[in-house]
């Protein structure tokens, strides 16, 4: 029904972000935490386009699978307005706006996204000296404490000789094992849906809290690979510092950059592995297939 419809919108983009923005719920298992949160996502958009969808074309009882069938029959006959009010024409108007805003702020932000990415990939070069066969450690010659991974092309972690000389040899093998943990975890593809939210739809709680949440997770998944390549103590030690860092580059990780204490708290507790990546398939197949369950069949 319309109303059911409305009302998940308003939980997934509204309500439970607020929820869950102010939970530590799910710091020990970061992987579900983001699955959670892209539901979110995920089933308020859905349900947003179907309650304009519902407005258009479900009339009463009329399931939304088999209005959509009929309109999509008269669109192919070439009377795609055929049996529509104003109100439906309105309804059916903004359920297209919706995706169409969507899909055009989500590629104009990735083009952005790639071009910073690729100018700052290209200074780097030019001031930089790599520190691995690879190329994919780059070291600059800069007092300030600066640690920092840059998605894109391969991926660049960067240090600065104010880093290696801040930090002990173990705590420099835990800040680049973390910034290794963002590279393997091809976290930087989650930059580009997290920057169209601030884009796109600013005024909603998901949008304000989402990037927020999303990229301390992320920043809880490096730090378990790094602990897992090093030790717990040697990426907390390296935390304990994070005052003395520079904040990085936009479009860029960092080990410093986000909810440090929260992390290096977290950071106490054994890690559940596998069961998160479990967990994360569960939260996130079962939240977005009840959503699509009751947005389309309600």
């Amino acid at each position: 029904m319309t109303t059911l419809s409305l009302l998940i919108a308003v939980a997934c983009l509204a309500v439970l972000p607020e929820v869950l923005y102010a939970s530590r719920l799910f710091d020990r298992t970061p992987h579900a935490g983001l699955a959670l949160w892209a539901s979110l996502g995920v089933g308020g958009w859905m349900a947003m386009t179907a309650f304009f969808l519902r407005l258009a074309l479900a009339n009463g009882s009329t399931p939304l699978l088999t209005a959509l069938a009929a309109f999509l029959s008269h669109l192919r006959d070439g009377h795609p307005l055929r049996g529509l009010g104003l109100r439906e024409v309105v309804g059916l108007s903004l359920s297209l706006d919706i995706v169409v805003l969507s899909l055009s702020t989500l590629t104009l932000v990735a083009r952005q996204t790639w071009r910073r990415r690729r100018e700052h990939a290209t200074m780097l070069d030019l001031l930089s000296v790599p520190a691995s066969p690879d190329c994919q450690i780059h070291v600059l010659d800069h007092a300030q404490p600066l640690a920092y991974f840059l998605p894109g092309d391969g991926g660049r972690i960067v240090v600065s000789t104010g880093t290696m000389e801040l930090l002990d040899e173990d705590e420099l093998s835990a800040v680049l094992a973390h910034e290794r943990g963002h590279r393997r975890g091809l976290h930087g593809h989650f930059l580009i849906p997290l920057e169209t939210l601030g884009t796109f739809v600013r005024f909603l709680p998901l949008a304000r809290r989402a990037p927020v949440a999303l990229r301390g997770y992320l920043e809880m998944m490096a730090d378990d690979y790094a602990s897992s390549r090093t030790s717990p103590g040697d990426v907390r030690a390296a935390l304990g510092k994070a005052s003395f860092f520079q904040v990085p580059p936009s479009g860029a990780f960092a080990a410093s950059d986000l909810l440090v204490e929260r992390r290096i708290r977290r950071l106490g507790h054994r890690p559940l592995g596998r069961l998160d990546g479990l967990l994360a398939a569960t939260v996130a197949s079962g939240a977005i297939g009840l959503a699509l369950a009751l947005t389309l069949n309600g």
